[in-house]
């Protein structure tokens, strides 16, 4: 990973080429309609489609550099868009280099104390990633420290850092402060009586944190609370909802109820298969996930043949 110091900005030259280059882009000038192209991105990033995202994000800086300039928020906007889809996909120098961008515009730019906090916890995350987990808590208490001088400790940015803390104890292996952390993030968050993916995303976590200690029972209460609170604000049908029924799938294998994991997993498959196809690596990592929960149930029957058939409830 490059160090902080080495960063530079992204020309907009660098950013048509790009797009050139995959097709994007009309040869020999840049896009001029970053709105639309920021849509596109967004709709492809949806599907998961990380490459075809960060074609027309780049496209959309590059217009948008054009038209307003490096110190622009939408051009800080941008680029953290572009950090963000590339932490998904681990490209964390590209990550790296785009926070720190949208970091260094937001800081020069009045008013923008909440984005500069923000962009703070996406380079922590990035170190956290990275496995550098005292640089990502470093960053992270710099966001907790502008947050709470600006907000408050009881508010909900706040809240969603005390959560990323909690992240990097966890990955450190360090439970029992993640869990301090953790109950920090609920106990700041005004809305975990409500529905928000913030909240969701602390239930999430202490799931995942109660599995790692063996306690199975509190891992799925964890995993259904979430799940409560993603289908109010999502609906049922939704892609990061086959993620928690997942999820909650696994909770029930831990506890060696091989039936009611199958369950689950059959409604994970459906709106994988639904939104990606019977091929996408997303669909067929649930249906290896559930395989192996099938074999473990001892049913004799081929996992195929069981899989055609229709779903019984247990």
């Amino acid at each position: 990973m490059r160090p902080m110091t080495s960063f530079r900005f992204r020309s907009a030259l660098m950013a048509v080429l790009f797009a050139a280059a995959l097709g994007f882009a009309p040869p020999g000038m840049a896009a001029d309609n970053p709105s639309h192209d920021l849509d596109v991105a967004r709709n492809y990033l949806e599907q998961r489609n990380y490459v075809r995202a960060l074609g027309y994000f780049k496209k959309a800086l590059a217009a948008q550099i054009q038209a307003h300039g490096i110190e622009h928020t939408q051009t800080a906007a941008i680029e953290n868009e572009i950090g963000l889809a590339s932490l998904d996909i681990l490209q964390l120098d590209e990550a790296l280099d785009a926070f720190t961008q949208a970091n260094v515009i937001y800081r020069k730019l009045p008013g923008h104390k909440a984005e500069v906090a923000a962009t703070y916890n996406n380079i922590g995350r990035v170190f956290n990633a990275h496995g550098d987990y005292l640089k990502a808590l470093e960053w992270h208490h710099k966001a907790i420290q502008i947050q709470e001088a600006t907000f408050g400790k009881k508010h909900r940015e706040t809240a969603a850092s005390y959560n990323y803390v909690a992240v990097v104890y966890y990955n450190q292996g360090d439970y029992a402060r993640a869990l301090e952390w953790h109950q920090k993030a609920l106990s700041a968050d005004a809305r975990t009586i409500g529905a928000h993916p913030d909240t969701a995303n602390i239930y999430n976590n202490l799931a995942t944190l109660h599995a790692r200690q063996g306690n199975y029972a509190k891992e799925l209460e964890w995993f259904q609370k979430a799940l409560t609170v993603e289908e109010k604000i999502l609906g049922k049908g939704h892609l990061n909802i086959a993620t928690t029924y997942g999820n909650i799938a696994w909770a029930y294998a831990h506890q060696g109820n091989y039936p009611k994991a199958l369950e689950w997993y059959r409604k994970a498959l459906e709106i994988r298969e639904k939104t990606f196809g019977k091929t996408h690596p997303y669909t067929l990592s649930v249906r290896e996930n559930m395989q192996a929960v099938y074999e473990k149930s001892g049913n004799p029957e081929p996992f195929e043949e069981w899989l055609e058939k229709p779903l019984t409830p247990q």
